[in-house]
């Protein structure tokens, strides 16, 4: 992986990478899957044992 590389081929690389992800992120909000994610809802976070140390972390 020691290839040198041009700007170009550099740019598009990221090109194609930035494709993925939009269109990544369309397929998956077609399939409904963000909506899913959105729809979790985060319960409080139990630390056990050590929960005295977690609560000295909350800004």
């Amino acid at each position: 992986m020691n290839t040198t590389r041009t700007r170009r081929e550099f740019l598009a690389d990221v090109g194609r990478g930035m494709l993925v992800a939009t269109v990544g992120y369309e397929v998956a909000t077609e399939l409904g899957l963000s909506s899913a994610l959105a729809e979790e809802t985060a319960g409080r976070l139990s630390f056990g044992s050590l929960e005295p140390l977690g609560r000295r972390c909350v800004y």
